[in-house]
């Protein structure tokens, strides 16, 4: 075998090793982006949300108050999904910050956000001096570093259940 021969077998094993490394990144890197998906609540996680909001209530005639685009019964804006309505729940939908300022806050038990509006200067504090803190979101906290690297996922629509201690 001559020394040419012999640079190209390098070569062509250099390139081979590094086609099988890159092969097997992609492999795990993509594994473990479908396992955590997998692990995910479809959607929003509206569904999810409404599972726990269920099993921590804490009356049969509680009061739900959702922000804009914020209701998991109905995540559409018209089109209510009955199936999963409680009947023991009274829920309003507010238009607005301001809205929750003027209410009487003492007759809310749970609030129901996206985490965009906990992003908006003042909301956070306003809710913390209401005193509610968070119970539950529809995403797992886990899951949303891995799940923006993916893409197509987008943190403000994460909906935020929040209740009093």
């Amino acid at each position: 075998m001559g020394l040419r021969e012999m640079n190209l077998s390098r070569e062509s094993f250099r390139k081979s090793t590094l086609t099988k490394i890159l092969a097997v990144a992609f492999l795990v890197v993509n594994f473990a982006g479908l396992i955590v998906a997998s692990l995910k609540p479809a959607g929003s996680g509206s569904i999810a949300l409404i599972e726990d909001l269920r099993q921590i209530k804490s009356s049969d005639n509680t009061m739900v108050v959702t922000m804009p685009k914020s209701n998991p019964y109905d995540p559409w804006g018209g089109l209510v999904a009955r199936f999963y309505l409680d009947q023991r729940l009274e829920i309003e939908t507010l238009e607005s910050v301001t809205d929750l300022q003027k209410m009487n806050s003492d007759s809310v038990d749970f609030l129901i956000v996206r985490h965009g509006h906990l992003e908006k200067p003042g909301f956070k504090k306003l809710i913390l001096s209401e005193g509610f803190i968070e119970k539950s979101q529809s995403v797992p906290e886990w899951t949303v570093p891995f799940l923006k690297i993916y893409g197509g996922f987008h943190e403000e629509n994460v909906l935020v259940l929040l209740g009093r201690d």
